[in-house]
């Protein structure tokens, strides 16, 4: 189980990377999606019930963080780089192997901004962990 702490202190680390790529997060409509998550990270102690585990919450607020970071991480793909796109699924072919978009976007900063890359790729897995291994 993750325990909030923990989420916290991950969700805050990742926060700092804004610093190093250049991106007005406040110019994208993921930002209000990145403050439901920090209003539900300070207020799950309300939401919840006494005598109630707080996966549901935690689950939650790591998948939310895990959305608007991708997110965000696309949206500055797009915009630094002309030629990047996600490439739609229907754009494959049938004999080809599809790539999610997902995983597009993690080759992308793994090309261009492995610190970025790292942070993301941690963050999926703590979804991962989040919502397949909640015990």
């Amino acid at each position: 189980m993750i325990h909030l702490e923990i989420l916290q202190l991950h969700y805050s680390n990742f926060l700092n990377w804004r610093d190093i790529i250049t991106l007005d997060i406040k110019n994208y409509p993921q930002y209000q999606l990145s403050i439901f998550t920090m209003h539900l990270y300070n207020n799950g102690h309300i939401l919840i019930p006494k005598n109630c585990e707080t996966r549901c919450i935690d689950s939650t607020i790591i998948n939310r963080a895990y959305y608007a970071s991708f997110l965000y991480c696309k949206e500055w793909l797009e915009d630094t780089d002309p030629n990047f796109r996600i490439r739609p699924k229907i754009a494959f072919d049938f004999d080809e192997k599809y790539v999610t978009e997902h995983e597009q976007v993690l080759f992308e900063l793994k090309c261009k901004n492995l610190l970025v890359y790292n942070k993301l790729s941690s963050l999926k897995e703590y979804r991962r962990v989040a919502d397949y291994e909640p015990y």
